[in-house]
Order: C-alpha cells, then structure tokens, then sequence
C-alpha cells in the first residue's frame, strides 16, 4: 500500500463549510491516515469545531492532484477536490474535533494493533468539514491517505 497527501490552502467562512473531499476509486479501499489542520492568518483566539464524515454526493470544486510521498509509487486513482464552491450532501459523521485557530492540529489514525482509520470504498467519498467557527483566514490542509 502507498501513501498519498492532498494539501490544499482555503479560504475560512461561516461554517458549516467544507475544505476537501477524497472519492475512493471503483472497487478499492482506502483509508484516511492522518491530517494536518492549520490556520495561516488568525491572530485571535477563536474555537474551531471539525468533522470527517462520508458524502452520499460529492462537493463542487477544484480537482486536486495527489501525491505519493514515496516517488516510486504509482499516480493515485484516488481523485480530490477543495476550495468548495457548493455543498455535498452528508451521509455519516465519523469524526469530530475541536481546537483553537492558533494552534495546529494534526490527527493520526494509527494501523496497529487496531486499525482505527476512517475508511471509504468503491467510490465512497470522504470529507473534512468545518462545523463551528465564523473565520474567514485561510486554513493549509495536508490529507494523508493509504490506497
């Protein structure tokens, strides 16, 4: 299995907004591993609430390209898509978290001894959506996947 980022750098709003969303390809599974959160502006203390959740239909937005972190491995199948311009429809939340917007937040789904990885398959789609804060900086995002 390779691993792949998406990075992407996005314009903060009124939540609830989404930042990325990764479609797994037909038949395959993929899994989130990790993610880095960050604001690159803020200069007040602000809390900032997070969710990773699966879509029923994708987002509209900018296709993102992403990279394997080992440049032996193949281009990802898996397709991205960020600076959102219209909502996708949520199906499940799977994750939630909060933080304060000075700070960086990474999140780590580790493989061992339980696989405790969001998951998605067969074109299931996965997205980070910011659920409460009214920001309006921009957030760098790296989403780490294994496909």
């Amino acid at each position: 299995m390779a691993i792949y980022t998406i990075r992407t750098t996005t314009a903060g709003a009124a939540a609830p907004k989404t930042h990325i969303t990764s479609t797994a390809p037909a038949n395959a599974r993929v899994k989130l591993r990790g993610l880095l959160l960050g604001n690159t502006a803020a200069t007040a203390t602000q809390g900032v609430e997070w969710e990773i959740l699966r879509l029923s239909v994708n987002a509209t937005g900018s296709a993102q390209t992403p990279n394997p972190l080992n440049p032996d491995d193949i281009a990802s199948r898996t397709t991205a898509t960020s600076t959102i311009t219209a909502e996708g429809t949520s199906s499940t939340i799977l994750v939630e978290f909060g933080f304060d917007v000075l700070t960086t937040y990474p999140l780590w789904f580790p493989g061992s001894p339980v696989d405790l990885a969001p998951q998605y398959v067969n074109s299931g789609i996965l997205a980070l959506r910011k659920t409460i804060g009214a920001d309006t900086t921009n957030w760098a995002i790296t989403w780490f996947f294994e496909e």
